[in-house]
């Protein structure tokens, strides 16, 4: 997480020389510091570090209070049968009464969250390895309920600020919890001009080359 800034000394990890980086900062794109290069505008399109770092530990704090909800339910539940199937007479039941109980009840809660998760996959606006956003379904009926995910997901395909580029996978969005974010906030795009000069899609090509050698190495 850079913020957008890359340092002086980063220049040729990213392949990248002082003159493409004076063309950048010519066409508008760049903005130098005393420390650096900082991409122009960078804010209005990406968290910042700390606005990520809170995120992270906000998630945390949300997944392990849903791990102790789960662990607690857990423990009511069972206490609950036991204390019943004392009262009722658990030891003196009939050989072979009840075998088999469970089964039906087992595959129609099966059977209904796959037919929920179709109704989330319809709902989700990525349409995007859909076995793996399953897999992560599965595990997520554990903590919420279904409807609430579904809601979720039609508020996020709806939301006007969302962006296709940007939308997440269904499994990502999933495992992150992302059905209790807030509505995505609103992007100040002025001042960012496109065009279709030969100049300026090349300063647009060199930007696009050092932007993604710096993802390598924040990796």
């Amino acid at each position: 997480m850079t913020d957008g800034l890359l340092p002086y000394q980063s220049l040729g990890m990213v392949r990248g020389s002082k003159q493409a980086a004076q063309e950048l900062i010519d066409a508008g794109l760049w903005l130098e510091t005393p420390d650096g290069w900082v991409f122009h505008d960078w804010l209005d399109y990406q968290y910042t570090k700390d606005e990520v770092e809170a995120r992270r530990a906000h998630d945390r704090e949300r997944k392990r209070r849903q791990r102790g909800k789960a662990v607690d339910n857990d423990v009511t539940v069972g206490v609950t049968r036991d204390s019943r199937d004392l009262s009722q007479g658990e030891s003196q039941r009939i050989p072979g009464e009840g075998e088999g109980e469970g089964k039906g009840s087992s595959s129609s809660l099966i059977k209904s969250n796959e037919e929920r998760f179709d109704e989330f996959w319809k709902a989700y606006p990525k349409k995007a390895d859909k076995q793996t956003a399953k897999r992560a379904w599965v595990k997520a009926v554990r903590l919420v309920d279904p409807q609430v995910m579904i809601d979720a997901a039609l508020r996020y395909r709806n939301d006007p600020n969302r962006e296709d580029a940007f939308t997440k996978n269904a499994a990502t969005w999933l495992n992150a919890g992302a059905w209790e974010n807030d509505p995505l906030p609103a992007r100040v795009r002025e001042g960012r001009k496109t065009g279709g000069e030969s100049r300026m899609d090349h300063y647009a090509d060199i930007a696009a080359k050092l932007t993604n050698g710096m993802g390598q190495i924040e990796s």
